[in-house]
């Protein structure tokens, strides 16, 4: 019974230890179509969605984005074209919807985006996401080490 407990603690710790999030570095600086964002953003969240069941589910679709903007939770896109910004708040729209409401990411971006979104701020969107991944990861060293201590 202990091994098997361990066997499952390590996997688990293995899969949380590989998840990693989408490095802004990682986002193309050129402005896209809205077809050219959701295969984007298909191609870098894709390992977020497991199980079988979830294979036909899809991460981001044209009307899901139409949405977003019409309800003011992502700014509206420049000519019709997104840019890394909007990429990068796409992604961020989609790590928070696990565990907040849309009306919720509303809430909690629109200062962020006021102040920081397609501006020359002191701090730019790209490096508030950048410290945001930054945090995240550190989180996850603690949190790792934190149960395998209690362990």
């Amino acid at each position: 019974m202990q091994s098997e407990m361990r066997a499952a603690l390590n996997l688990i710790l293995k899969e949380f230890t590989e998840l990693d999030y989408v490095h802004p570095e990682d986002i193309p600086n050129i402005d896209l179509y809205i077809d050219q964002v959701v295969s984007l953003l298909e191609t870098y969240l894709s390992t977020y969605i497991k199980g079988e069941n979830n294979k036909e589910d899809k991460i981001v679709t044209k009307t899901m984005i139409n949405n977003y903007t019409k309800n003011h939770v992502l700014p509206s896109p420049d000519k019709k074209k997104y840019s890394r910004d909007h990429v990068l708040m796409l992604i961020l729209i989609y790590y928070l919807k696990s565990f907040l409401s849309i009306k919720d990411i509303q809430i909690l971006l629109e200062p962020v985006t006021e102040k920081y979104f397609g501006t020359e701020s002191e701090l730019s969107f790209y490096e508030l996401y950048e410290e945001l991944v930054a945090l995240g990861n550190g989180q996850a060293k603690a949190l790792i080490k934190d149960v395998v201590s209690k362990y």
